[in-house]
This record gives structure tokens, sequence and C-alpha cells, in this order.
């Protein structure tokens, strides 16, 4: 194969026979070839073990359903070819589906029969019977498959596919899985197969065979390929569609060998197709203006201040239930905490023998978007720290005095690391927030985390699931908030994920991707451009840059910001007289009520961070409005009070 397959090739799918038979064009069978119709879905199948009730009620016993495993190996694979041939079902390692049992395999996975199907043949030199291929340039296909690749390609009128498989679309998915056990099967047939995979639609999917043993008792022989690791990722989509461009519609597990293959036959990438202008001026109208209407009608022009905490229902009345931000007050006076630990020497006595997470980058920009040098060009990536566990004293002496210009370390770990890693000082502050705790159910924070950085590290524009009480004990915090209205001013996109690593030896950093390769939906807006590309940033992201301002708000010493969830914030830090900043931060759940079901309508609506990359920002005026440095955000606070509730 010239992609490797990975893991792609041990999905267990179920296999249905097709009703005819295919012949080439002066009726001679064509040896070796076998027509598939598959359908991937994502990595491994799997059915839910929420069953539907007719799987329910199925009870075999367990002698006979050992009976109908079988390894996948090519002795048994005119066993598997019989039992088509008789129009049973069996269970395969790959990704495939039967025309002639669409109906019964819809119906059995619950899945849309507006859901298009994907064809899998045995051999790559079997594609021109049912799509098109004159227009792809010379041993592309060749390239691509076999492997994790599904190709989408023109159907044409000389398809030797049924009319009812997928009607009305002229298009086609394909893939050659790199699998000798189905592609066996698949020429030993002599009929198109289709596959699907072994779990209920929309449900997670297997990675074993035991995953649905559920469904055996309606197979005549399950195939086992062996378990499927657990952070695989599916095929790479590609759309070729048109001639000389392509389209990937899903990252997949070989889209970096895909594209360097897409490249090499000379093919472009297709612009996204806009909108009718008329269609997306309106969109943009209504969009826009329900930005100024939530600012209008219910967050004002400023973060709220409070000078005492709020009774629990004041709190969930006029803070949570509208997803409201506030400042809090005289909250946390009563801590130890806010004399003892800028006292650094308290910090590293009490902290002595504790074994801690310090995040590493070159910049202080960790979970943030950085360029990376791959395959000979430049792509943006999502970074994250590189993490090491060492005693509290010499972690915090590299978070004040770095070894080199080019290190910056941050004392963080967002899994509950005040209570896992500083256990010991547990005492010296609550460990919830009674009043919030109460107004959100009674129910305890799912987190409780402790920062301690300098005024180097700073936190890019994403949002959280949780609702955030974020306690400032050292130094102060400086956020600029967006509400979930706001979202495609954010100009989400999914980026690469990569990891840093650093070498104490040579005092290098190096940025590598992930493999096996993810992606991350992250926020592409950088409110803190430098001056040489300040320009740019802001045509690339006029929705943020020229659309309502973000709210700004700096949280001290001793102050509380609740901070709802979904709410987008950007962090920096200022450092007290000792070089560092201190914060406590208490997740609690968020509430998945309707709230949440209109913020992922909103999101669903393409405008902005997709539709609007291409748009004519002409319209636009380039100004400085949000464009900010810190100074100015400093004079500007200076200058304005916060409105206090009464």
């Amino acid at each position: 194969m010239n992609i490797p397959e990975r893991i792609a090739v041990r999905l267990p799918q179920l296999v249905f026979p097709f009703s005819e038979a295919f012949y080439n064009h002066n009726r001679v069978p064509k040896l070796g070839s076998v027509p598939f119709l598959t359908h991937k879905r994502h990595l491994g199948l799997g059915l839910s073990k929420k069953m539907s009730s007719s799987m329910e009620n199925c009870h075999v016993d367990v002698q006979n359903k050992l009976e109908v495993v079988r390894p996948a190996t090519e002795v048994y694979a005119q066993e598997a070819i019989e039992a088509l041939k008789a129009g049973k079902v069996i269970a395969v390692p790959t990704d495939t589906l039967s025309l002639e049992a669409v109906s019964s395999i819809y119906e059995m996975k619950g899945r849309k029969h507006t859901s298009p199907l994907a064809i899998c043949v045995g051999d790559v030199s079997h594609i021109q019977h049912f799509a098109v291929t004159e227009y792809l340039p010379h041993g592309l296909l060749d390239s691509l498959l076999p492997g994790p690749v599904t190709v989408i390609l023109r159907r044409g009128e000389s398809s030797a596919l049924e009319k009812s498989l997928n009607p009305g679309l002229d298009s086609v998915g394909v893939r050659v899985p790199d699998c000798n056990f189905i592609r066996a099967v698949a020429r030993g047939l002599g009929k198109a197969v289709a596959l699907t995979s072994a779990n209920l639609s929309g449900q997670p999917s297997s990675l074993c065979i035991k995953d649905f043993e559920n469904l055996w008792n309606r197979c005549a022989y399950v195939y086992d390929g062996g378990a499927l690791p657990s952070n695989g990722a599916g095929s790479t989509i590609v759309d070729l569609t048109l001639p000389g461009k392509y389209k990937i519609l899903r990252p997949g597990s070989a889209r970096e060998e895909t594209l360097a293959i897409l490249e090499k036959h000379s093919l472009v990438e297709e612009a996204p197709k806009l909108k009718k202008s008329g269609m997306m001026e309106e969109q943009g109208r209504l969009l826009e203006g329900l930005w100024g209407e939530v600012r209008e009608l219910s967050l004002g022009n400023r973060i709220q201040r409070l000078d005492s905490a709020p009774t629990p229902l004041q709190f969930l009345r006029d803070y949570v239930s509208p997803n409201k931000p506030c400042i809090i007050s005289n909250a946390i006076s009563h801590w130890p905490a806010l004399t003892l630990w800028p006292n650094l020497s308290y910090l590293s006595s009490s902290l002595s023998d504790s074994i801690v997470s310090l995040h590493l980058t070159p910049h202080g920009h960790a979970d943030s978007l950085v360029p990376l040098e791959t395959h000979q060009k430049e792509e943006t990536c999502f970074a994250s720290a590189h993490v090491e566990h060492v005693p509290f004293p010499c972690a915090l002496d590299l978070v004040l005095k770095p070894e080199r210009k080019n290190l910056v370390g941050y004392l963080q770990q967002q899994n509950d690391c005040f209570q896992e890693e500083y256990s010991e000082l547990a005492s010296d502050c609550d460990a919830h927030i009674p009043w919030a705790t109460e107004a959100l159910g009674g129910c305890l924070p799912e987190a409780v985390n402790l920062w301690i950085g300098n005024h180097s590290s700073e936190t890019s524009f994403h949002k959280d699931h949780y609702e955030n009480l974020y306690a400032v004990v050292s130094g102060e915090k400086q956020f600029l908030l967006l509400p979930p209205t706001d979202v495609h001013r954010m100009y989400i996109k999914e980026y690469p994920a990569a990891q840093y690593s650093y070498s104490s030896d040579t005092g290098e950093f190096r940025l590598e991707l992930e493999k096996p390769q993810r992606y991350v939906p992250w926020c592409s807006v950088n409110p803190y451009p430098p001056p040489e590309t300040k320009e740019i940033e802001m045509s690339k992201f006029p929705l943020y840059f020229n659309g309502p301002k973000p709210f700004h708000c700096t949280i001290k010493a001793g102050e509380i910001l609740y901070l709802p969830s979904m709410w987008f914030h950007h962090v920096r830090q200022t450092s007290d007289d000792n070089g560092c900043t201190i914060a406590i931060n208490y997740w609690y759940d968020m509430q998945f009520d309707i709230k949440y079901a209109y913020f992922n309508f909103l999101q669903s609506i393409h405008y902005g961070s997709t539709t609007l990359m291409n748009y004519d920002t002409s319209k636009f005026t380039l100004s400085d409005g949000l464009c900010i440095d810190a100074n100015e955000l400093e004079a500007e606070e200076a200058n304005q009070e916060d409105t206090k509730d009464e």
C-alpha cells in the first residue's frame, strides 16, 4: 500500500450480500473485481450499550455465540463468500454494506435513510466501473489507495451502481481498504457487497468484537481482526469531484500523506463556496444585531462589581441564570492564603516535599496557536506545553528566575491540581465557594485548580463548559471577555495538535505534531497582534476587530471573577512584588439546558468564521478601536469607574 493503513483496517463491520453480479462490458465476469457499498462511521464501530428493544429481547446462549467467531484470515475467506452468496450477514474487520440489505441495515442501526453510503472495492482498477476517473491525474488513485482514504468522485451516467443507492446524489465515496481478508472476499464473491459499522447510528464505536456481542445472533459468522487501539482516527475523506482541485472533508488518519500526494499531482485546494451576497448580508445584519442587543438588553457595557458576596438567590437570579459575569470583592477576605501565600518562603516550606506539574514554553503561550514548519511549509498549530513533574521549590525557582531567556514556567494543571498536588495548602482557603455551591444546586466543584505564573504567562481566547469562580490571591489578572453570542467573531477553526518538548541539556524547545494526528477547534483571534502584523490580523478577522469591544476587567488580589460557562476569555497577568501571580479557581458543572441548545444552534450558522474568511471586507473600516495594548487598557480602566451593584 502507498499510505499506511495504520489502525483503520481492523474495524469490525457488518457485511451483507448484494443481489446483482458485476460484469464488464462484454458480459465476461470481471475477475478479482467486487464492488462494495461502504459506510465509514468514525473509527471502529460497535453497538451501543443502549440497544433497541428488538435487540434487547434477543438471547443467544454463549456456546452458539462462540461458534460464529472466526479469525480474520484468508483461510476463512471462502466460508465468508459462501455465507454472502446465501444471503447471510457476516461481521468483518473493515468497513462496508449491501444494497439489497440497505433497508434492514438502516433499521438495525437506526440510521437516517437520507444519510448517503460510500462504496468499497477490492482493487483500485475497479473504481472506474462505479465512478468517473478519466479527469484525474495519472497514478493519483494508485498513490492514495489501498489505504485509509475515502475519495469522493463523480458518479457518472455509466456507473454500474444501482440507481437506488444514494438517490439524488451525483457523487459517491470510494474506498479500497488495506485489509487482505475483506479484499479476498470481495474478489471471490463476484457480487457487490455493502458494509456498515457495527454500531447504532450516532453511538460510540466498537474497539473489538466483544463490544457488539449483542449483534452476533444476526450474523452467520464474526471474523475477528483483533482489538483496535482507542486513540485512532477515521479515514481521511477527500473530495475530487472538480478537475484539478481537492477539498479535505475530514482530516482523518492520513491527512499529511494525502496532502503530499495531492500536491505532487499538482492539485490545488478548492476555495470555499460563497453564499449569495444578499443572503450573506441579511444573515450578517441579523447576527451583528444580536451582538448589540445582548449588550443593550442584558450585559450593559461594563462588568458589574459587588462590594460583598451575594446571597445564593441573588447570585442565581442576577448572574447565573442570565449568564452574566460579575466581580465580587470582600468574599474571600477571611482566607489565610491572602497573607500567607505572597510569602514565598511559606509556600516553599509547606510544599517542600510536593511534586507538582510545571508547564514550560519558550514564550509563555501554552494551549495557543503558533507557527510550525512542516513539509517545507509553515502552518499554524495548536501547541501544548512541555510538562515536567518536579519538587515545588525547584519549580517555583524556574517560574521566578528562569535559567534561560526563552524559558517560561507556569505552575498549573487543569485536573483538580489543588487537591491533588497542593493539598498541604487546603486549610488556607475554602474548599468551595458556599454561596455559589448553594446557587448551583448544592454540588461541590468538579475541580479546584491553582495557578502560579509570572508576567510572561498568557492564555489565548477560549471557552469552558464550566461555571468558573476565579479568585486572585496575589498579583492581578487581566481578562478580555466575549459572550457566547459572539462566537462567530472568534473565527473558530480546527488546528493540528502539537506538543513542545524541552531539553535541559541544550536549553532548546522542539515543537512536533502529535501522532496519531488530532485536530483541536480553537479561536483564531489574537487580540494583541504585534505592530508588524497588526494590519494583516485586523483584515483577517474584521468581525472581532470592528465589532463591539470585548469586556475588559482587572481582577485584583482578594477579588473573585464569576466567569459564566461558554464565555470566551483571554487572560494576561501582572506579577506582585515577588515576581509572580497566584490564583485559584473553582470549576462547577454547567447546566446543559436550553441555553446550551441555543448556543449550539447559533454556532452551527456559518458566518464570519467560515464564510466571511473570503468575504468582501471593504465595508469594514480598519480602525484601531479593538487593537489595543496593555498600556492603553490600563489607561482606559483608570479613567472609567466600574458599575457597582447597589
